[in-house]
């Protein structure tokens, strides 16, 4: 289980030094003066405290909106109620609204990653070059050139989809959703 070390120079998370936590650390915080093992004396410089976490995290129902940002911990001179030998820490979380180009960041991303797996780039430039022979020879099936136009279609369709919830939530204050855009046609 990990604790707080505090002494006079560092303040640290790490492992209990006990593989019990219920026990206190053997020799800690002693002095040898004479043969005799001492207790230090509480303000000396070389006297070491462990302290047991004790989390106070918000539940984040929404993680798309919002992070959560870990407080500086707050040591105590309260002693832990089960585990005397330890003083109690308080580790506070708050949730922390995610910043607006974060978000329209991730909108880009995600529209960016959809069409990409659905219809690379590599494929969009061989139609957009087909659809222009199209015109200049006319070459194609009628039914091809009626997909590869519904194939921009969606495209287009796809994009304005993603600027509207940008919109709305830049002008609005409406969070977006994330992905759900419409499937690509079928040929």
């Amino acid at each position: 289980m990990n604790v707080i070390y505090k002494d006079s120079n560092i303040q640290r998370e790490q492992e209990y030094p006990c593989i019990d936590i219920s026990m206190p650390v053997p020799g800690l915080n002693k002095i040898k003066i004479n043969g005799i093992f001492q207790d230090l004396p509480k303000n000396h410089p070389n006297l070491i405290k462990f302290y047991y976490i004790q989390e106070n995290k918000p539940e984040n129902t929404n993680p798309d909106k919002f992070d959560l940002v870990q407080l500086p911990d707050v040591l105590t001179t309260q002693k832990h109620s089960e585990y005397k030998h330890l003083f109690i820490c308080n580790r506070n979380y708050e949730l922390v609204e995610k910043p607006q180009t974060e978000i329209i960041e991730r909108l880009n991303s995600e529209l960016g990653n959809y069409l990409d797996s659905e219809y690379p780039i590599s494929l969009r430039d061989k139609h957009a070059r087909e659809l222009l022979l199209i015109d200049v020879n006319s070459v194609i099936k009628a039914d091809r050139k009626q997909y590869l136009l519904a194939l921009n279609d969606w495209l287009n369709n796809c994009r304005k989809i993603r600027d509207q919830r940008e919109s709305d939530y830049l002008q609005n204050d409406i969070f977006p959703k994330f992905g759900e855009y419409p499937e690509k046609p079928k040929y």
